[in-house]
């Protein structure tokens, strides 16, 4: 909702998240399902919605929002004060709000789509929930916002693909009563708007085949767009927001180095001005701009869990009094007053589904609000463990194992669980779909593989062109690494992925498949070929992008055919499960259709199950429920001594 789009083309493309809202199974598992020492905790306790989730605090401090469940459907909420006790504002059942942000002290903003499809639709509300409607066409239209007006309490910039699905244009949009004005009609290919705290539009990315453009302007309605810049798209170089120092912009940027980093440019002469923050380790990955002084108020990347660094004082030192209070939990600010003093905070780990704390600073107030699943007990869950290993080439992977709490880390069953994106990674943090596998026993194994972000362009550009290829070839041996020291059992290994995660599972039964005993393939890519035909029309200024990072259909058809599973169906020998969405926007229904139809005809077990009312993900609780009971029941009857 509120994403930078030529991040999400990178990012987000094919990634597929288990978050506060998924679930499934009561009772005990099948008769030969593994056990452990927490298998009785019922599979509905870790995939259902959460209770309470999302709080943010309104401008003036006054009032909290929060979603919460009601009827399996996740509603939005306002409090008074600095409780969790608030009054519904909306009555959805059956399609949950994906997001919401506060506007005003009065006004909220809310976003829907429809059955998973991913057309977004912006809905305005007043805190009271006595009125509310849509910003933006409730069908066929996708929109986000951009950024609050900087003058007007009441105005949104947003952006929309009502006039051309393929780009976005530039609104000014009025939260009380809905008049939209344009404000800027892509001239094709635009995207990443920055205003300034005038609210003129001051630049933009525009992305041209395989290029993209730093594009600006010191006085759009006079001059228009120059270009400040422009690179080739295996360089980021991402603007975020103006400085007030003249005519700087603050960029993410890894030009003429491997990890990103957080640059002030200046416009005027083309050039960087200055180094603001750098990590030796890992990429940043997002910039937050201060409400108070308008300049860079906190720097977001990952190294095992999601850090803030704090720049300015007196946040830096809010910050790491915060930071003292939790211990080693990862600590993040998810929301603040206008101001700066009063906020929320997110307290997780990977065995801490999470909890909710409104802070004022200042008082040194702190007052916890709610637990995301306060029915999921800590000590009961398992630690993730960082895990490295170097390929047969040389390259040095990062991932993570997670063993079940019977003690034993020898000769295991394995779920081994490929991310997805795949330019995306896995970290710790609370996983519900590995906690779920290592209370049945499981051990589960992730490793962030070459194509993975967030360690440099480097290892993310070695995936180019390398599915099924370089890239499984880092899954195949890290499970080896594991068979090798004798913690996975070579006859009880499974693979299970989303996304490109199930593209992945497809490709290690297809390539190694007397490697896995079973495979479980959800919303994942079969037929490489297909699936570059079906790339929705907002993504289409990205399409020579990823056919350079991907393969072209064209020059690299034979390839493309080599590493499709849905073409090599007859070289799988183990049975497959697969899910898919009916509404799928990124990976089209016809790549599950398409396999399944392989593998019965090449004389594979393969069970099918599939959601009419879902996309990119199973949403709804019913249907997740029903996906892991099936996943439990699937993974117990081939792993099974």
């Amino acid at each position: 909702m509120f994403q930078n789009r030529l991040v999400l083309a990178f990012v987000a493309l094919l990634c597929f998240c288990v978050g506060d809202a998924n679930g499934q199974k009561k009772g005990q598992a099948a008769a030969n399902t593994v056990t452990s020492k927490n298998s009785e905790i019922p599979l509905e306790l870790f995939f259902r919605n959460p209770e309470k989730t999302s709080f943010k605090v309104s401008p003036d401090g006054s009032k909290i929002a929060y979603l919460a469940t009601v009827s399996s459907t996740l509603n939005l909420f306002v409090a008074e004060g600095t409780t969790a006790n608030g009054q519904a504002i909306t009555t959805f059942k059956g399609e949950s709000i994906k997001d919401f942000m506060w506007v005003n002290a009065e006004w909220l903003v809310y976003t829907k789509d429809n059955g998973g499809d991913e057309n977004d639709v912006l809905y305005s509300c007043h805190y009271t929930g006595g009125k509310q409607f849509p910003l933006t066409p409730e069908t066929g239209v996708v929109a986000s916002v951009i950024k609050k007006s900087a003058l007007e309490d009441h105005i949104l910039f947003i952006e929309t693909n009502e006039r051309n699905q393929t780009d976005f244009d530039v609104y000014r949009v009025n939260v009380n009563d809905g008049t939209k004005d344009l404000v800027h009609t892509n001239l094709g290919g635009y995207s990443n708007w920055v205003f300034d705290d005038n609210d003129q539009l001051r630049a933009a990315v525009r992305t041209e085949g395989t290029q993209t453009h730093l594009m600006y302007t010191t006085s759009y309605e006079a001059y228009g767009w120059q270009n400040g810049a422009t690179v080739p798209f295996t360089d980021t170089f991402v603007p975020f927001f103006m400085s007030k120092r003249g005519n700087l912009i603050y960029c993410i940027s890894n030009v003429d180095r491997d990890k990103s980093i957080v640059i002030l440019y200046d416009l005027d002469r083309k050039k960087v001005f200055d180094i603001i923050y750098e990590n030796a380790e890992y990429d940043v990955d997002y910039l937050v701009q201060s409400k108070v002084n308008r300049e860079l108020l906190y720097v977001g990347y990952t190294s095992d869990y999601q850090q803030q660094e704090y720049i300015h004082e007196p946040m830096k030192s809010t910050f790491a009094t915060l930071k003292k209070r939790f211990g080693d939990d990862e600590v993040r600010i998810i929301s603040m007053s206008d101001d700066e003093k009063k906020m929320i905070i997110k307290v997780s780990s990977d065995v801490n589904r999470g909890s909710y704390h409104f802070y004022n600073a200042s008082n040194d107030l702190l007052v916890k609000l709610a637990d995301i699943a306060p029915w999921l007990q800590a000590d009961q869950m398992c630690t993730m463990e960082p895990y490295t290993f170097t390929t047969s080439d040389g390259v040095k992977l990062h991932g993570y194992i997670t063993y079940p709490k019977t003690g034993n880390k020898k000769n295991l069953p394995l779920v081994v669980n490929p991310h997805g994106g795949p330019w995306a990674r896995d970290q710790r943090g609370f996983n519900p779909e590995v906690q779920f596998l290592a209370s049945r026993g499981y051990a589960v194994f992730q490793v962030n593989f070459r194509g993975s972000t967030g360690y440099g362009k480097k290892l993310w550009q070695q995936g180019f062109k390398q599915w099924g290829q370089a890239m499984q070839r880092d899954i195949t041996e890290g499970v080896r690494s594991l068979i090798n020291a004798g913690i996975a059992d070579p006859k009880r290994i499974a693979i299970y992925g989303a996304s490109y995660g199930g593209y992945a599972t497809l490709a290690g039964l297809t390539y190694t498949p007397d490697l896995y005993a079973c495979g479980i393939d959800y919303v994942g890519v079969s037929n490489l070929l297909t699936f570059m035909e079906t790339i929705p029309p907002y993504w289409e200024a990205y399409r020579e992008m990823m056919y350079k990072m991907v393969g072209d259909p064209e020059t690299d058809r034979a390839m493309l055919e080599a590493y499709s599973p849905a073409l090599k169906a007859n070289l799988i020998k183990s049975p497959v499960f697969i899910a898919q969405g009916a509404n799928d926007p990124r990976v089209n229904i016809r790549e599950s259709d398409q396999m399944v139809e392989a593998l019965r005809n090449a004389g594979v077990k393969v069970d099918y199950m599939v959601k009419s009312d879902e996309g990119h993900g199973f949403d709804k609780e019913a249907n997740r429920f029903e996906f892991y009971m099936a996943m439990e029941k699937f993974l117990a009857a081939n792993l099974a001594k």
